[in-house]
């Protein structure tokens, strides 16, 4: 039986051979003409290296999975990313270089080449790079993804418990107000299903709290005015009777059964969606025998140092790509810790002013998103490429973001326009691509900064302020159709400052891009030119959209297994009666009249 160390060696030996044949596919010299022999020639030459760069991809995915079960044989984890960072290295170029220089109708053929050479889809699929993100890195991510619950949490709170106008004047001291923050402070870290229900709890306790106190303060003037007027009340006691009856612990009751009838006529209970989400599979390799311990540690230490070899051994050509950018500041710097700071105010200024409000927080994003063969225009080339969506996502933006965070040396990330009608998934892809490589993702629309003059400014000056310190975010611009030339006349209805805002702030992201770890995005419903200085993105990305029959089938199949749980809703009986009357009355008069006297005699 073969152990993932031998198969590790089987693909690494694989790799350099495909490279060797790579390399003198590459010296090989075309023919210069216009005759059919030399046409013909080179058409071979294009289809022999087309299918070496296929089997050299599979083999370096193949490769790339079983790297990862390996990790948990080598002594340190710096050699495992340094050999990881290799694979996706050399990976993303062998992609990007040979995606440009190969014709279009050869890249159409990827499913078939791939069967070809027996190759599975999973082996063709590029697993994610965020094993080689730094730790750092992901701690931001994390750190960011819990500031942003956090803020949250406290400006509904203050919303709705102590802006409201029904509690503005009233004479609260200062130890009951620093009780109300404390308690606020001390519940806004959690914010899952426990903490869910903890915050709504709290709230509703203060909300109560607030109201009970107004309604004592009522109350006792009533029955000071009746104590006036000779009637013998006790005014302790008519306090406590009014407590006891405004208590909200029916109130919370009544409104915990209401909301469990209403997910259980859903069929969203909690269990249920647990029980619906797919386990996360991993492969447990078993400790290896005294023995055979030390042959795996050589065998490993063996695909480090050929892998290293390999990797110390890239072109020319392809130093020249790669971006070497000396006043990059990586995670765990020297001048990180300062950024990070600067960083984090902006995001929480960019909370509140309420252009971050939500963020991927699932790694695997990209997994559950069902990836298919787009067309897809590179500047670099002439005519559309047909190639696999998540792939061209992955080897282009997400893997050298990841890259960046662990080695100055990185390939250039590219700028993509994605293109397709509303529910084509554009922003979907947009929070997988940032999920994917642990990046802050901001979604900026034309409706965003049609604010105040003044607010304007600021949003525009925060996002700059926060790319530029935090040099590892995904900014997507959407509807940028509008800046079509067909456009122009939808176009005037919004103000000049306002588009004029729109077009400073995407310039200013474009020149950031060219200094640091931005991932420009941009989405767009038509498939038009558009205006300067919204052309300038390296790839263009046509996405389709879902057939309707799919969707139809989706439906039909939940209220399949609905109708075998008892768990459809139950129809109206008006609903019912009028739908059976339908197929034989032709007057809607008439319709009407007989439902309405057969539900009254029943």
């Amino acid at each position: 039986m073969t152990t993932v160390n031998d198969q590790a060696l089987n693909s690494l030996a694989d790799i350099l051979r495909l490279e060797t044949e790579h390399a003198d596919i590459i010296n090989q010299k075309l023919l210069r003409g216009a005759g059919e022999k030399q046409r013909r020639r080179n058409r071979l030459h294009e289809e022999r290296r087309y299918k070496n760069f296929v089997a050299l991809f599979v083999a370096y995915v193949r490769f790339a999975r079983e790297l990862t079960d390996l990790i948990s044989i080598f002594d340190h984890s710096e050699l495992a990313v340094q050999t990881l960072t290799a694979v996706y290295s050399r990976l993303s170029h062998l992609f990007v270089t040979e995606v440009m220089l190969l014709p279009a109708d050869l890249i159409a053929s990827w499913d078939s080449s791939c069967l070809a050479i027996q190759a599975p889809k999973q082996d063709s699929n590029l697993p994610l790079p965020l094993s080689v993100v730094a730790p750092s890195r992901r701690e931001i991510w994390l750190k960011r993804l819990e500031q942003l619950k956090t803020l949250q949490i406290s400006m509904i709170i203050r919303r709705h418990a102590l802006m409201d106008d029904q509690f503005i004047g009233m004479d609260m001291n200062d130890d009951e107000i620093s009780e109300l923050e404390r308690s606020e402070s001390e519940l806004s870290h959690v914010f899952d299903e426990d903490g869910a229900c903890l915050l709504i709890q709290t709230f509703e306790r203060v909300r109560q709290a607030l109201l009970r106190r107004l309604y004592l303060k009522d109350v006792r003037q009533k029955a000071l005015d009746l104590d006036k007027k000779t009637s013998d009340i006790d005014i302790n006691r008519a306090a406590v009777v009014i407590q006891s009856r405004t208590r909200g612990y029916l109130t919370r009751k009544r409104v915990k059964e209401q909301r469990l009838q209403e997910l259980k006529l859903l069929g969203m209970q909690l269990e249920t969606v647990l029980r619906l989400q797919p386990n996360e599979q991993s492969i447990k390799i078993s400790p290896p025998v005294a023995k055979k311990e030390s042959e795996d540690k050589t065998k490993s230490s063996m695909i480090v140092e050929i892998l290293s070899a390999l990797h110390a051994e890239l072109s020319s050509e392809q130093r020249k790509t790669m971006k070497n950018d000396n006043q990059r500041v990586l995670a765990g710097s020297p001048g990180a810790d300062k950024n990070e700071r600067l960083a984090g105010m902006s995001f929480e200024e960019l909370v509140h002013l309420g252009v971050i409000q939500k963020q991927p927080s699932d790694p695997n994003l990209i997994n559950l998103l069902v990836s298919y063969p787009v067309e897809t225009i590179w500047n670099t080339s002439k005519g559309a490429k047909i190639i696999d969506l998540r792939n061209a996502l992955l080897c282009t933006t997400v893997v050298p973001q990841a890259l960046s965070t662990t080695s100055g040396d990185c390939g250039t990330t590219k700028s993509i326009l994605l293109i397709g009608r509303s529910k084509s998934g554009k922003s979907a892809w947009s929070q997988a691509i940032a999920a994917s490589c642990a990046a802050t993702y901001i979604h900026v629309t034309p409706k965003l900064v049609k604010k105040q003059p003044t607010l304007r400014n600021k949003i525009c000056y925060v996002i700059t302020k926060f790319a530029r310190d935090d040099r590892y975010v995904v900014i997507a611009f959407d509807r940028l159709e509008m800046f079509a030339a067909s456009e122009e006349k939808k176009r005037k209805r919004f103000k000049a400052a306002m588009l004029n805002a729109f077009r400073k702030l995407f310039t200013s992201i474009v020149e950031l891009k060219e200094s640091s770890s931005v991932i420009l995005l941009g989405m767009s419903r038509k498939n038009e030119e558009l205006e300067s200085p919204f052309n300038q993105f390296d790839i263009r990305m046509i996405l389709k959209v879902p057939e309707t029959p799919e969707r139809f089938e989706l439906i039909v199949g939940r209220l399949r297994t609905r109708l075998g749980q008892n768990k459809l809703p139950v129809i109206p009986k008006r609903v019912l009666e009028l739908s059976k009357a339908t197929r034989k009355a032709p007057s809607c008069g008439e319709i009407l009249e007989k439902v309405d006297a057969k539900i009254s005699n029943a």
